[in-house]
């Protein structure tokens, strides 16, 4: 028997099913997803923020999807715009209509980019610590010490001999 072009554009049903929706509907619920690469975690992600935002739980402005890679995080915004705008197409009621309508006007308002990114994005400036504070160091507590003290090599200060990896190595033995 052959298929209609309808069922073959369906997607076969998938044993994560029951978590796919809970993803999406369960908005309530705080979640970790893991999965491997390739397994639809951006297209869950994206349908849960675009249902945030249908039900008006959630405005474009509150909400930040962060990822590692700069091409990953605008393939992630395309496909919430694309989101936002085929839920407004099929969307019937108008409180939801208006919900979708306002997030694509104002969808620049809404943070989806790298993890670098995230701390300047939302006003903490220096991402080192917000607003331009170095964070304090974890052992011993107190100000930080400053770049040079920290790291030797960066003001060229020799290393010491001992070091194999310093200028002495490549000459030799003395």
């Amino acid at each position: 028997m052959k298929k209609s072009a309808a069922e073959s554009s369906k997607p076969a049903s998938l044993p994560d099913d029951v978590h796919r929706a809970a993803i999406r509907e369960d908005l309530d619920t705080t979640m970790l997803v893991e999965a491997a690469a390739g397994t639809g975690k951006t297209s869950c992600l994206v349908d849960r923020m675009v249902a945030l935002v249908a039900t008006g739980r959630a405005t474009v402005d509150r909400l930040s999807a962060v990822t590692f890679t700069i091409k990953a995080a605008a393939q992630l915004r395309q496909r919430f715009q694309n989101g936002l705008e085929e839920a407004l197409r099929t969307e019937r009621e108008p409180g939801r209509r208006a919900h979708l309508a306002a997030a694509l006007a104002r969808l620049d308002s809404c943070f989806l980019g790298t993890i670098h990114a995230f701390p300047r994005a939302r006003g903490g400036g220096d991402p080192r610590g917000g607003a331009g504070r170095r964070l304090e160091r974890v052992s011993g507590g107190g100000p930080p010490r400053p770049p040079s003290a920290r790291n030797p090599r960066r003001r060229g200060r020799p290393r010491a001999r001992s070091d194999p990896e310093g200028p002495e190595a490549e000459q030799g033995p003395r």
